[in-house]
């Protein structure tokens, strides 16, 4: 059951990065529930990875963490990004 609410997250993610890739322009802050739900990620997979050590092949909590550091470097340059961006609107 958990797998599947999972999923209904991933999808609905998705279709949120969907809808803001599709617009031509769009207020920075819409990226900001991206950056939280990429740390919520990361958070969550550290959690897990040590609540559930013990259930994981060293190959399995290998990728689980690989994924998580891959996510928080996007959550990492998401808020560059958005850093950048209010710096330059705050110049002009």
């Amino acid at each position: 059951a958990q797998i599947f609410e999972m999923g209904g997250v991933l999808v609905a993610f998705s279709g949120y990065l969907i809808f803001l890739v599709s617009k031509e322009a769009f207020s920075p802050w819409l990226v900001v529930p991206v950056i939280v739900g990429d740390l919520v990620w990361v958070v969550m997979s550290l959690i897990l990875s040590a609540q559930f050590s013990g259930q994981f092949t060293i190959a399995g909590l290998s990728l689980v963490l690989g994924v998580a550091l891959v996510v928080l470097l996007f959550a990492d340059l998401q808020a560059l990004g958005l850093y950048r961006h209010r710096k330059k609107m705050a110049m002009t």
